[in-house]
């Protein structure tokens, strides 16, 4: 399984358990643009953990957010909100390909790699292109 690094501004720890992506985005919401939100997963299991990396423009957004959010509970549980480590990365499992979920699979036993994306359609042409040769056309003087 290939994984893409996710970066961010700033950095949260301590989330509640079960807090996922979308809930994250949801909780910077208010403060400006939030270009990308990830909490960090396992790498084995894909288990959500208890901290996440959020991109957020513009520049004086991060500070209301930062200044705001951090110790604040959530869910009963005290959050932490600094400034991201530029340096700072989260690997991001991405979705296996159909190619491997078939060479993994184990047909027949109901589990969730059996699953195969239904075969797409073949496409039909919208248009056509058609070439001609253009003759030269003698210029009378």
């Amino acid at each position: 399984m290939r994984s893409k690094k996710v970066t961010g501004n700033v950095f949260v720890t301590n989330l509640p358990p079960g807090f996922n992506d979308a809930r994250l985005a949801e909780m910077f919401d208010p403060f400006g643009l939030v270009l990308s939100a990830f909490v960090a997963r396992d790498a084995q299991s894909g288990a959500l953990r208890n901290q996440g990396l959020v991109d957020l423009a513009p520049a004086d957004a991060v500070k209301r957010a930062i200044a705001e959010l951090d110790g604040r509970a959530i869910d009963g549980q005290p959050v932490g909100v600094r400034v991201a480590d530029p340096n700072l990365a989260l690997r991001a499992p991405s979705r296996p390909t159909q190619r491997a979920v078939q060479a993994t699979a184990e047909p027949g036993n109901g589990s969730a790699s059996d699953y195969r994306p239904a075969p797409r359609p073949a496409r039909k042409a919208t248009f056509v292109v058609e070439h001609r040769t253009l003759g030269y056309r003698s210029r009378a003087t």
